[in-house]
């Protein structure tokens, strides 16, 4: 622990300031960083996200014609993570070289997996004759780096998987803090470790939780004893004396969106903690190479085949225009 950050004895932080955003259709992942990385207090963030957000606003007119920067930014999250884990892409290669600087093999790993899964996309939208959104999926696959409309949409309406939010979060100035587990995340164990990590992690300010179980993603923005009289650091130690089942979390969810205060032991054996450091620098040179790779290739991204509004698959997927609706829809 650094003593030049808590005092022994120093009441420690019950909850940070986060904003509440709304999610879009199943991008609860895309909204939970967000708020993590709250654009509003750090300006060359916001203004990446805001000039990424212009260029690509052609493309998310065609979707929905929505003004909010909460779901626009979610959008430019799923279109960078697109370029990310392109297999083919050489404007994005210093991307690629940089994601595989900071998750070695576990990047090229899921660049696989991912793509695979976007095959097999590809495959049951044509065994459904929706041609329109497979033509989209097959620029993708062939072309390497083209993100049609209709597959930005479908791709930003899933769920995220823990892999993809730690490379959006590496690209936009944070870094992945790993646990001993499968994933590197936090995981529930009846010992006392799980909580010290949690309580240590959630005191630093530079620090940024967010947790899930697979099918929701939430940001943990408080984390507190009922009692805070015992909420201090003494000998080294945080709150020595208190059990888990005498914290209480809050965090935000962007389903509804809500605040929740709940106790750490109704959803801590169910949940997946994944601790982030925001970096000493920024991204900064990155953010503004991917941006000049962006603008040479949305010209070519929309230029696409109009939608057969005759087609009736293809026209119920285009009319799917609601912008909040329920994860579990899904399930």
């Amino acid at each position: 622990m650094n003593g030049k950050d808590i005092k022994v004895d120093q009441t420690l932080p019950t909850k940070w300031e986060f904003p509440l955003y709304r999610q879009l259709t199943n991008s609860c992942g895309l909204a939970s960083i967000l708020m993590l990385m709250d654009p509003s207090k750090n300006p060359k963030l916001q203004e990446i996200l805001d000039k990424i957000g212009q260029l690509i606003n052609p493309l998310i007119l065609k979707i929905l014609p929505i003004n909010e920067s909460e779901f626009i930014y979610q959008y430019v999250l799923q279109y960078v993570l697109l370029k990310a884990i392109s297999q083919d892409s050489e404007e994005f290669m210093f991307l690629n070289q940089y994601l595989t600087e900071q998750f070695e093999s576990s990047y090229e790993n899921h660049k696989i997996i991912s793509n695979f899964k976007l095959n097999e996309s590809h495959r049951k939208f044509i065994d459904h004759e929706m041609f329109a959104i497979a033509k989209a999926y097959d620029r993708y696959i062939l072309e390497g780096n083209t993100i049609p409309t209709l597959m930005l949409k479908n791709e930003t309406f899933s769920i995220k998987n823990d892999m993809d939010l730690k490379i959006l979060m590496s690209i936009f100035g944070y870094v992945f803090i790993p646990f001993n587990s499968t994933n590197g995340a936090l995981v529930y164990k009846k010992n006392k470790e799980f909580l010290e990590n949690l309580c240590k992690s959630h005191i630093d300010p530079e620090n940024r939780i967010l947790f899930g179980d697979g099918k929701h993603w939430q940001a943990l923005t408080g984390l507190y004893p009922k009692n805070l009289d015992k909420w201090v650091v003494n000998n080294e130690k945080i709150a020595p004396k208190i059990s888990l089942k005498n914290f209480i979390t809050v965090y935000n969810d962007p389903i509804l969106p809500k605040q929740h205060s709940v106790p750490l032991k109704e959803i801590v054996s169910q949940q997946f903690f994944y601790i982030f450091k925001k970096k000493k620098g920024d991204n900064s040179i990155l953010w503004n190479r991917i941006q000049n790779a962006i603008a040479q290739n949305i010209p070519n991204e929309l230029d696409e085949t109009i939608i057969n509004k005759n087609n009736c698959i293809e026209k119920s997927f285009n009319e799917m225009d609601e912008t909040i609706i329920r994860d579990d829809d899904l399930f």
